[in-house]
């Protein structure tokens, strides 16, 4: 896990988002290979070990964390600890729902995760540098790729996590409004999540 980590953080500083996919899953494959799997169609067998999958983009890859370790880090540790659980971090800072789409049937099956935890960003999307007149068309776009990944994850045999939309230091009431509309919008989805907003918003939609 460590070799991965630090694999994947020279790929940050100097390679392409795919040469990062890449790398993850090839350390992934191997790795794989010490644990014995069941089928991803049943249930996970009691007392076997899961692989957990994260796909996000800057704020799950841990940027701007002290030394790196943000929520994914702290997470990975936790679930190897506790369970013994394998996390692989597959994501990529600056991913957007469309580049993630792209690439998600080149690399995540290769990891036969588990659990696949979808954390991107509203922000990626642009929602807050775009005119106001294209601020929905860019939520309605974001939620329906969010499906899609849903879909996907789904397809694969895995089962969905996702992580809620973050505040942003750009937020201003009207995008305050959409991140809000769209939090209530993945709630109510139903399945498990992680709610960053509630848990991390200044109350006007900011860190």
């Amino acid at each position: 896990v460590y070799v991965l980590s630090a694999c994947l953080l020279r790929l940050l500083d100097s390679g392409s988002a795919e040469e990062l996919m890449e790398s993850a899953t090839q350390t992934c494959n191997s790795d794989l290979t010490l644990t014995q799997r069941t089928s991803h169609t049943e249930p996970a067998a009691a007392g076997r070990k899961l692989t957990i999958g994260i796909l996000g983009s800057s704020v799950a890859r841990g940027f701007c964390a002290s030394s790196c370790l943000g929520w994914s880090a702290m997470l990975k540790d936790a679930l190897q600890n506790q369970f013994g659980y394998s996390t692989v971090n597959m994501s990529v800072a600056g991913a957007d729902v469309e580049t993630t789409l792209q690439t998600f049937d080149r690399f995540v099956p290769r990891c036969k995760p588990d659990i696949l935890i979808i954390s991107l960003s509203l922000g990626n999307e642009g929602i807050f540098l775009c005119p106001p007149s294209q601020r929905k068309r860019v939520q309605m776009r974001f939620e329906n790729g969010i499906r899609e990944l849903i879909a996907k994850t789904v397809e694969i045999g895995a089962r969905p996590v996702l992580g809620g939309v973050y505040p942003n230091g750009d937020s201003v009431p009207h995008t305050y409004e959409l991140l809000k509309e769209t939090n209530r919008n993945m709630i109510n989805l139903g399945l498990p999540m992680l709610n960053w907003l509630d848990a991390l918003d200044d109350g006007n939609g900011r860190w």
